[in-house]
């Protein structure tokens, strides 16, 4: 009987129904503080979203595919090379497409997309757990428990925090928006496609495996990791088969060689594309050379585990190699040894923490979920795991991590979220002047200057996600944070004391992704006392050089200040004239002109 036959879809509604609550919940915790005071902004839990959020309302606002939204260069007719955001772009287009014949903003689509991706991934996660495990009970559980707890097996989220890692509270990774968001369905339905040709015949098997390949194809558009990932679990799954030969391997590897063949259709447009990437683009991502191993991933020594309980299975006799479940669940245990040591043959390295955020987790969990699976249809274990009882209390203790997660993360991101929704107000009324006035805008609150573009076309002096996008060079963007600290009246002996802090945002504008976080790269170099001494003399000597010519490289429009702050805008004042300004709210706008 066709798999799809015994699926009962309302135990997936149901899951889906619960991991779209967690997907609400920071949303509704920013409007019941805001209530009618709520002015617009997206409740964000990744400081990752701004960025994404401001390149989406630029290519809502008709902006080329090559835009930077805080430089604003391509405004004025200037072609941009190629980013990240750019080539992954087919994502920002599903959801800009819908939003300018809507007319919705960015941060309208970005509360939206919360719901449709938790929906979206707990049924495509549900259709492939049902289909391999033909229980649907189970996979309704597997959803929850995949879906929230893999910030569990990456020692992350809640697990992250009482461990004391720095980056350790994180919430529901696959719900970043709008990347892994958007395309995590597609990958889940990747793995649902080879499952089909794996278990089906005929023409279902062609049909899928032509699926397959379409959904990595737009993978390799849409985000690198999940791109990638499938790639690697492809090799993983057609190795496995071709070592263990099981019956109807042949049909196995020829459906993986069309998937694989309709998947390679975009690849020579992918490098087309990533050849005309800004030159900076490996420095700023921390790309770095390197064939060391790397076998300590928290999801990575999960997986070891697995794989030595499941050939401990297998010799007592107790799971089978023919069963194509098993070889299924061998082959995502293997992902994340290849992932996470893929530079042993290519010699490059790229931020592998994501491959742990957003896939590994997910493929461990799953497969823990298919042995279960295996479990319970052949009796394996007590009784008890089989029985409703438990499959009804570990939903409960997977939601109840989710909903941790989701309160934990609220409160952190809270007072950043209260400022994006404060200037909604401020960037609406940029909006409306911009267009006379084409200065740049210089907001004191860096959170400030990292989400108005999202709301407002204008570009902003210095933010922190700036240099993700390939307007600026390095050398400009340390001068526009140097102009950034020199408007804010930050002495030298200032910064010396952020630097020996090791305050984030002003190390990562000095040194760079790669010196800031132990996550980014493995051989991670702390910041010396010498680089911060050096770096403070370098702004030292750059202030005290400071001139008109300095001042009119970057021309203000704007100047952004709390109302009622005593902040000192000697500095500014030197150069720019300063209108009577405007209050918005809790803001004070000025508008700004060049002195003579």
């Amino acid at each position: 009987m066709d798999q799809e036959m015994n699926i009962e879809w309302k135990w997936g509604m149901l899951a889906a129904l619960a991991v779209m609550l967690l997907a609400l919940y920071p949303q509704m915790h920013l409007w019941a503080h805001e209530g009618r005071s709520w002015a617009g902004a997206y409740a964000y839990f990744d400081r990752d979203e701004v960025a994404y959020s401001a390149y989406l309302q630029a290519l809502i606002d008709g902006r080329p595919r090559r835009n930077d939204p805080y430089t604003g260069y391509d405004q004025h007719g200037v072609v941009l090379p190629e980013s990240l955001f750019s080539i992954q772009f087919v994502p920002a287009y599903l959801a800009a497409i819908p939003a300018r014949l809507l007319g919705l903003s960015a941060s309208t689509v970005f509360i939206a997309l919360m719901p449709v991706v938790a929906v979206l991934s707990a049924l495509a996660l549900f259709w492939l757990l049902a289909m391999i495990t033909s229980n649907s009970r189970l996979a309704a559980v597997g959803v929850l428990g995949i879906l929230c707890l893999s910030t569990l097996v990456s020692g992350q989220g809640p697990i992250g925090a009482v461990l004391g890692e720095q980056f350790g509270w994180s919430y529901l990774p696959f719900l970043r928006r709008y990347l892994p968001g958007l395309p995590f369905p597609f990958f889940l339905a990747m793995l649902g496609l080879v499952w089909r040709a794996i278990s089906a015949g005929g023409k279902q098997a062609l049909v899928a495996s032509i699926g397959a390949g379409l959904c990595v194809a737009l993978l390799n558009f849409s985000y690198f990791y999940l791109w990638s990932g499938a790639i690697a679990w492809l090799a993983c799954l057609a190795i496995v088969w071709l070592v263990v030969r099981p019956e109807g391997w042949r049909r196995l590897l020829y459906s993986l060689s069309l998937t694989g063949a309709v998947s390679l259709l975009a690849v020579i447009p992918y490098l087309i594309l990533l050849r005309g990437r800004a030159e900076h683009s490996d420095q700023i991502q921390a790309m770095v050379h390197t064939r060391s191993p790397d076998l300590f991933r928290p999801s990575e020594l999960f997986s070891f585990l697995l794989l030595a309980a499941t050939a401990y299975l297998i010799a007592v006799r107790r799971l089978s190699l023919k069963d194509s479940r098993a070889l299924f669940l061998i082959s995502l245990l293997l992902l994340p040894l290849v992932v996470f040591n893929q530079q042993i043959l290519t010699g490059r390295s790229l931020q592998p923490f994501h491959y742990e955020e957003f896939v590994t987790s997910y493929c461990v969990l799953i497969a823990i979920v298919i042995g279960w699976g295996i479990f319970c249809r052949q009796r394996l274990h007590a009784s008890f795991w089989a029985s409703k009882r438990a499959l009804f209390w570990i939903a409960v203790v997977s939601f109840a991590y989710g909903a941790n997660g989701a309160s934990g993360i609220s409160r952190a991101a809270f007072d950043d979220n209260l400022v994006h929704d404060q200037s909604v107000v401020v960037a609406h009324r940029l909006r409306q002047l911009y267009p006379q006035n084409e200065g740049i805008v210089f907001p004191i609150d860096l959170r400030q200057g990292d989400i108005m573009p999202t709301f407002a076309p204008a570009p902003v002096l210095w933010a922190v996600h700036m240099s993700v996008f390939p307007g600026s060079q390095l050398p400009e963007l340390k001068e526009r944070f140097y102009h950034f600290l020199y408007y804010s009246h930050i002495s030298s002996d200032e910064l010396h004391k952020l630097l020996t802090s090791r305050s984030y945002v002003v190390s990562l504008a000095l040194f760079g992704y790669e010196r800031v976080g132990s996550h980014f790269v493995r051989d991670f170099k702390p910041i010396t006392e010498a680089e911060i001494s050096q770096e403070v003399r370098l702004y030292a000597d750059y202030v005290s050089s400071f001139s008109r010519a300095n001042a009119a490289k970057y021309v203000l429009g704007y100047f952004i200040v709390p109302a009622g702050s005593e902040f000192d805008a000697s500095s500014l004042d030197r150069w720019y004239e300063r209108d009577r300004g405007e209050r918005l709210g809790d803001f004070m706008i000025y508008q700004l002109k060049l002195k003579p």
